[in-house]
């Protein structure tokens, strides 16, 4: 019997909120049901998180790893060694294979430290991505 991916979600919600503070290892954890055995990756917000993080615009340092529990059971985990609030962003865990996809979502808000927070209200660039992305579009609509 061939079955879709399915991913075990541990709430009602398939989005996980996670807030922290700055420095701490966290674990982001995918477990899928499935047969044949499913590929799961990990993004983070629009960009797929490798193997190894070579993709120098994604910040922190990512390490992957899958277990399999069962033939019809792999767990997956994105661990972020020593966070930081560049590390806020939306995380998906995504597991496919021949009969479907599923998707688990992790947002994930990094709490910055006072200083930088007051780097930040300064007028210093700021710490996280969004904040960027959300300053360099509001700069071009200015321009129009």
């Amino acid at each position: 019997i061939h079955t879709p991916s399915n991913i075990f979600y541990n709430q009602e919600s398939e989005t996980y909120l996670v807030d922290v503070g700055p420095g701490v290892d966290i674990k982001l954890k995918c477990e899928v049901q499935s047969y044949p055995q499913s590929v799961v990756e990990w993004w983070m917000d629009d960009q797929k998180i490798p193997t190894a993080n070579t993709i120098p615009t994604l910040p922190g340092n990512f390490e992957r790893s899958i277990e399999r529990k069962t033939d019809f059971i792999v767990e997956s985990v994105l661990v972020i060694r020593k966070a930081r609030a560049v590390n806020t962003g939306a995380y998906t865990c995504v597991a496919s294979n021949t009969k479907g996809q599923d998707k688990l979502n992790y947002e994930l808000r990094v709490t910055p430290t006072e200083n930088e927070a007051e780097q930040t209200r300064d007028g210093s660039l700021p710490t996280s991505l969004h904040s960027l992305l959300l300053l360099l579009m509001s700069m071009l609509w200015a321009a129009v």
